[in-house]
C-alpha cells in the first residue's frame, strides 16, 4: 500500500502529524512519502505560511489575533474573497499543478492531508472526479479551523473527538465521513516508560513535584523570566526546561544555574526525547498547539498555558479549560499562582489527570492506520 501525505510547513505541527502516520505505515511494511504543498513550487507562499506567519505572531500578536477572529467568526458558508489571503494561498496554478503531477506519478492508494490548504485542493479534485483513491483530512487542533467547510468532498475527516460532529455536519459533512479517532502523533508518546529508570538516567529526584517548561521548537515564551520566578517558589520541586532552538534562552539559564548554584533545574536545548521528559513530569508549562497538547495528553500530563495563545491555540484554550485539563493562565503571574495552588493542593493535578483520561486518544495513529488497512482490504 502506498500513502501520500500532503502537508504545509507552518511550524512543525502539520509535518509532525504526517511523519507520525508515515512512521506507523512503514513499520507495517507499507510505502509512504510526504510532500510540502508550497515549498517546491512557490517559495513566496511558503514564506507567508512559515516565516511571515511567525514574524507577525511574535511582533504583532494583537493584529494576528484580530485577523484570526475575523476568520473564525465569519459565516461558515461565506465563500472567501478572491482578494483574501486564503484564496491566494490555495489557488496557485503552478503549486496545484505540481501536486497533481506528483499524485499522478506516485499513484497513491491513500492520500492524507494535514493542512486545510491541501485538503481544499484534494476536495476539489475529488469533486471533479480526478482522484479516486480514499482521501483523509485531519483537524489538527481542539477546534475547527476556518474554511474546513471547503473540504467536504474529502472522504473522511479525522477529529479530536465527537464533540465537533454537530458543527461539522452544519458545515456540510455527513456523519459517516467523521472519524473521531484523535490527533495523530508519534506512537512513542503513547508508550508507558519506567519512571524510576528515567530518573536515574537524567539524575532527577524521585517522588517530588516535577515541572516541565517547554518553549517549543522555535523558542517562544518568556522562558528565563519564568525560570527565575519558579525558583522562588516554596516547596519540594524540580524543573525541567526545554528551550528548543532558542540558544539565547538556554545560555541565560545555564549562567543563572551556575551563578546561583541551583541544583533542581535541568536545562536542555533542542531535544528529541520529549516523550521521556514528559514521562518524568507532573505538570507542563507550554504552548497549546494541537500536536503539543496531544503528545502531553497521551502521557496524561496536564498543561499550564503561560502566554496569550495565538490563532487556533486561543480556541484550544477555551475548549480545554472547560474540560478542566489545562490551566489557561496567559501570564507569568497567573502561572506562578497556579503552581502555588498545585504545590498546596495535590488534588488539583489528580483531578486534571482524571479529566485528561476522558478525552485523550492515545492510540489515534495506530487506530487510523488500522482503519486504512481494513478499508483497503
Amino acid at each position: 500500500m502506498k500513502l501520500l501525505v500532503l502537508s504545509v510547513t507552518s511550524g512543525e505541527g502539520h509535518n509532525a502529524m504526517g511523519k507520525a502516520v508515515i512512521e506507523e505505515f512503514e513499520k507495517r511494511g507499507h510505502q509512504a512519502k510526504m510532500i510540502d504543498y508550497l515549498k517546491p513550487s512557490s517559495p513566496l507562499r511558503s514564506f507567508f505560511a512559515q516565516d511571515f506567519y511567525f514574524f507577525t505572531l511574535k511582533h504583532f500578536p494583537k493584529m494576528s489575533h484580530k485577523l484570526y477572529l475575523d476568520i473564525a467568526n465569519r459565516n461558515i458558508h461565506e465563500i472567501p474573497s478572491k482578494l483574501s489571503a486564503f484564496h491566494y494561498m490555495t489557488n496557485g496554478k503552478k503549486t496545484n499543478n505540481t501536486v497533481i503531477k506528483e499524485i499522478n506519478k506516485y499513484k497513491p492508494d491513500v492520500i492524507y492531508c494535514t493542512h486545510v490548504y491541501t485538503a481544499c485542493l484534494i476536495s476539489k479534485l475529488k469533486k471533479a472526479g480526478k482522484i479516486t483513491c480514499p482521501s483523509f483530512f485531519i483537524v489538527s487542533d481542539y477546534t475547527i479551523h476556518g474554511y474546513t467547510e471547503l473540504t467536504t468532498n474529502i472522504d473522511y475527516l479525522l477529529t479530536p473527538n465527537s464533540d465537533f460532529d454537530k458543527l461539522l455536519m452544519e458545515m456540510g459533512f455527513k456523519k459517516e465521513q467523521l472519524l473521531p479517532l484523535g490527533i495523530t502523533v508519534k506512537t512513542k508518546f503513547s508508550n508507558k516508560l519506567n519512571k524510576d529508570e528515567l530518573c536515574e538516567k537524567y539524575s532527577l529526584k524521585k517522588n517530588i513535584l516535577t515541572i516541565m517548561l517547554i518553549s517549543g521548537a522555535v523558542g517562544f515564551g518568556k522562558t528565563f523570566e519564568l525560570v527565575k520566578k519558579i525558583t522562588d517558589l516554596n516547596g519540594d520541586l524540580q524543573l525541567i526546561v526545554v528551550n528548543g532552538k532558542n540558544e539565547k534562552s538556554f545560555k541565560k539559564i545555564e549562567k543563572f544555574i551556575k551563578e546561583k548554584n541551583i541544583r533542581n533545574i535541568y536545562n536542555f536545548g533542542f531535544v528529541n526525547n520529549v516523550d521521556e521528559l514528559m514521562e518524568l513530569s507532573d505538570i507542563m508549562i507550554g504552548k497549546i498547539g494541537g500536536v503539543g497538547i496531544t503528545e502531553a495528553f497521551n502521557k496524561n500530563l496536564p498543561i499550564i498555558c503561560s502566554t496569550i495563545p495565538p490563532f487556533q491555540e486561543y480556541d484550544n484554550g477555551i475548549y480545554l479549560e472547560r474540560k478542566n485539563v489545562i490551566i489557561n493562565a496567559q501570564s507569568i503571574e497567573k502561572t506562578i499562582s497556579a503552581l502555588e495552588n498545585i504545590i498546596n493542593d495535590k488534588s488539583i493535578l489528580s483531578h486534571m489527570k482524571e479529566n485528561i483520561e476522558k478525552i485523550a486518544k492515545p492510540n489515534a495513529t495506530r487506530d487510523f492506520v488500522n482503519f486504512v488497512e481494513e478499508m483497503i482490504k
